[in-house]
């Protein structure tokens, strides 16, 4: 059968109790918006959020004014960090255009936007644009990160002051929630 993966005939959702229905279970941290819902029982499908991931603010002080530049590595990261940014005299880079978005939405000018390479690419493009890496950089993001701050360091030469302003903690998803699913 060449219909998609947990669909029906030529591609239909399966019949259940007269309707179609799909389940959708979205894991992301934050409820997707109430349209994505809406949708979802327009077409038959219903939508349902559960976090795989839980999301709590650090509490970390933001002290940015011995900084050449304040990069923000998330667009969670912009949120939380938005308040001490908006007094910040430095430039500020986004690590991504959603990143940037959310900047710009709190009245945060960006310097400098990245692209979907994250922040390897961001700086490997300031490098090869001929744009200085100021001494010392603050970055603004999770507890956990993915990307190595220490080899970027070396390579750069620029001290990397790292603000982590969230951790994400796996969540609790207890068996009530699982069996409520229809």
């Amino acid at each position: 059968n060449s219909a998609p993966f947990g669909r029906g005939e030529q591609g239909c959702p399966p019949q259940i109790l007269g309707k179609s229905l799909m389940l959708f279970i979205d894991t992301r941290i934050d409820a997707p918006p109430a349209e994505a819902f809406a949708e979802a029982k327009a077409r038959g499908d219903e939508l349902v959020h559960i976090p795989a991931l839980r999301c709590e603010p650090t509490g970390v002080a933001l002290h940015l004014n011995e900084c050449g530049a304040a990069f923000v590595a998330s667009p969670r990261a912009a949120k939380i960090a938005a308040g001490a940014l908006l007094k910040y005299e430095g430039a500020v880079w986004a690590v991504g255009k959603t990143t940037a978005d959310v900047l710009r939405g709190s009245g945060i000018p960006v310097a400098r936007e990245g692209s979907t390479g994250g922040a390897a690419a961001f700086f490997a493009g300031l490098l090869g644009g001929g744009i200085p890496v100021p001494g010392r950089i603050a970055w603004i993001s999770a507890m956990e990160t993915a990307e190595n701050r220490d080899g970027l360091f070396r390579e750069y030469k620029s001290a990397i002051m790292h603000f982590p302003v969230y951790r994400t903690f796996p969540a609790d998803i207890s068996g009530e929630t699982l069996k409520s699913l229809p």
